[in-house]
């Protein structure tokens, strides 16, 4: 997993480079798909966060933690989507 788009495609290009180009099965990107594309990465598998989705999930559990006054640290799970996944194979 390459966590910045930018790296991912500077990475990509110079294993190209070097005669050694990597398959897009073989790597997955973190990023904005608007990105991605702007990268020339968009057909490589992409992780990416929608902000508004990101931005509510994590209200909705700093609410809830000072309402019921946890007073231990909590887990807050922020929703993700996939692109251009692999399939596995058993």
């Amino acid at each position: 997993t390459i966590p910045d788009i930018r790296i991912a495609s500077s990475f990509v290009s110079e294993m190209k480079f070097r005669k050694r180009e990597i398959d897009p099965k073989n790597v997955v990107i973190c990023g904005h798909p608007d990105v991605a594309k702007r990268y020339n990465v968009e057909d490589y598998p992409l992780i990416t966060m929608n902000s508004e989705w990101s931005a509510a999930a994590a209200m909705e559990r700093l609410t809830m933690k000072y309402n019921l006054h946890i007073p231990h640290p909590i887990e807050i799970i922020i929703p993700f989507t996939t692109k251009n996944m692999p399939e596995l194979s058993e």
